[in-house]
């Protein structure tokens, strides 16, 4: 599990993915699958990002959907889509093809982010029934898996993108029509730099206390 920490309830003047500014770049922002990334490699790898989803054409009010588990590419992509003005559509990455076919035909993303967990259920996923779909995204590429149009690394190889100056809301994060299980929203608090995502449900719980 990822773990990630943000400032505001988004009614802050600013757009969510400017949470992991004004940290010291050397402080560790995120440890995903034991690997630990700084606040300043991870504004830089979500700039690189923004900078790659931006050229293939996302832009603010598209939506993005990310079929991945609570992971690095998660993060990043989640920070460089709000960055960019987008919509998160966080998908479930063990769901199976026809059902993930049927919720990506619902929320009709411009582009798809597949995780290691979705890999072998996008293979089955019949592309050519998605139109809204021009960009597929994978985390890993792997011999003998599915093809996709980049790869998260490739994507991280372009010049950094600025913020989109936007306000996005915590209601904006996942499309209304969504059929996604989670949202997974960003949540700051003070203290040690590493940061953790959670569902609605456990921030539901938690503001209940």
């Amino acid at each position: 599990m990822a773990h990630v920490g943000v400032e505001g309830t988004g009614h802050a003047r600013r757009n969510v993915a400017q949470i992991i500014e004004g940290h010291d770049a050397e402080r560790v922002a995120l440890i995903a699958g034991g690997r630990e990334t700084t606040y300043g490699e991870l504004r830089d790898q979500v700039g690189r990002l923004r900078g790659g989803l931006a050229a293939a054409g996302v832009g603010p009010g598209d939506r993005v959907a990310m079929l991945c588990g609570n992971n690095r590419p998660f993060v990043l992509g989640y920070l460089a889509t709000v960055g960019l003005g987008a919509v998160v559509v966080p998908l479930n990455p063990a769901s199976p093809a026809p059902e993930i076919e049927r919720e990506l035909a619902a929320v009709e993303p411009v582009a798809v982010l597949v995780g290691p967990s979705a890999v072998v259920a996008w293979g089955e996923v019949d592309r050519s029934a998605l139109p809204s779909i021009r960009t597929v995204v994978l985390a890993e590429e792997r011999a003998g898996g599915p093809a996709g149009d980049a790869t998260l690394d490739e994507l991280l190889e372009h010049d950094p993108h600025p913020v989109a100056p936007r306000i996005v809301g915590r209601r904006e994060q996942c499309h209304r029509g969504s059929p996604a299980r989670h949202v997974v929203l960003l949540a700051a608090r003070p203290g040690p730099a590493s940061a953790r995502l959670s569902s609605t449900r456990a921030s539901a719980a938690r503001r209940r206390r």
